[in-house]
């Protein structure tokens, strides 16, 4: 998917997100000063690893969790200065499709008041404009109005991603954001769930951001890709530079293991694997925070942070030595 220039929808500067963990309030930073905008229309794909802060990042950009430090600006507006019933508002313009689709129906509604529950919450369309315009949605994506008085125990889960995607669309968001959408899916359906969000995305305007760990989903959607890492955006750039001339050595590893559809004799010899677990974000490590696992790192990467720097046109990365390798 390919965005034309246009305004800013997203700007985030310096994001950062904190929780208090046990009986000790141990503050767990699980989002550290990310910067990053999106223009309007464009699909920015972030991945990386479980735990390193993706859906945290997600959650934030909807306004489901408030940051410690730093500054979100959507739309021009910081939905933080708001007073209570006007964030209430401005938010539905935001909107997310969780993991789970089991999980993000309430088991007691059928299909059709689950997609018409956002416009009676947000008033001016009467019980029937409301049934109307979610009727419409499930035949959109995909969904038979036969299905609009189930429940969701007798819908399949993609049937149920459908619903929680027509869901989020009642409200004409101006920003989606897809929390690995697919991850609970069979392999089967998820390139349906895929091609029809991009489909979507033309039909409604709309700008995503696609969170997954899945690199080749990353690609095939994203304008462009941040890679993440315990809390910090490691690289950036277009989807292209990002898959192709990976410049992080995180990045590269990542590239390198994801598994390719050719015959054996075709393939390249497969890259040796990371070594060792994502540290614990309760505890990272100094400087870079990738070195306990990097096999290019020196004395400096434990001693300085790399800075986020651009080494090619609209390429970004935090790596001392992302030139030498």
């Amino acid at each position: 998917m390919t965005a034309s220039p246009s305004a800013e929808l997203v700007a985030v500067d310096a994001l950062a997100v904190e929780f208090r963990i046990g009986e000790s309030q141990q503050v767990l930073r699980a989002v550290d000063g990310v910067s990053f905008t999106i223009r309007r229309g464009e699909t920015l794909g972030i991945i990386g690893e479980s735990g390193s802060g993706k859906s945290t990042v997600a959650r934030s950009l909807v306004c489901l969790q408030k940051p410690a430090a730093g500054r979100l600006t959507l739309a021009g507006e910081d939905p933080w200065a708001m007073r209570p019933r006007q964030l209430r508002a401005f938010r539905s313009r935001f909107q997310i499709v969780f993991q789970d689709p089991n999980a993000a129906l309430d088991p007691r509604f059928t299909i059709l008041d689950s997609i018409t529950e956002p416009l009676e919450i947000r008033g001016g369309l009467s019980r029937a404009e409301c049934r109307d315009r979610a009727v419409a949605l499930m035949e959109k994506v995909g969904l038979s109005p036969a299905q609009a008085e189930r429940y969701p125990h007798e819908l399949s889960g993609g049937q149920k991603q459908r619903a929680n995607i027509a869901r989020a669309l009642t409200l004409r968001p101006d920003l989606l954001v897809c929390d690995e959408v697919t991850a609970a899916l069979d392999v089967s359906i998820q390139a349906d769930i895929i091609n029809l969000l991009v489909d979507m995305q033309q039909d409604f305007a709309l700008t995503y951001v696609f969170i997954t760990h899945d690199l080749s989903i990353a690609a095939y959607v994203s304008d462009r890709i941040a890679v993440m890492y315990l809390g910090v955006f490691v690289e950036i750039g277009t989807s292209d530079d990002v898959t192709g001339r990976p410049l992080h050595p995180y990045t590269r590893a990542l590239t390198e293991s994801a598994p390719e559809p050719l015959p054996a004799h075709l393939r390249r010899p497969a890259a040796a694997p990371l070594v060792g677990e994502i540290p614990s974000p309760l505890a990272p490590p100094s400087g870079c925070r990738f070195r306990t696992r990097c096999p290019i790192a020196q004395a400096t990467c434990a001693e300085t942070v790399p800075a986020l720097r651009e080494l090619r046109p609209g390429q970004f990365v935090a790596c001392h030595f992302a030139e030498a390798s």
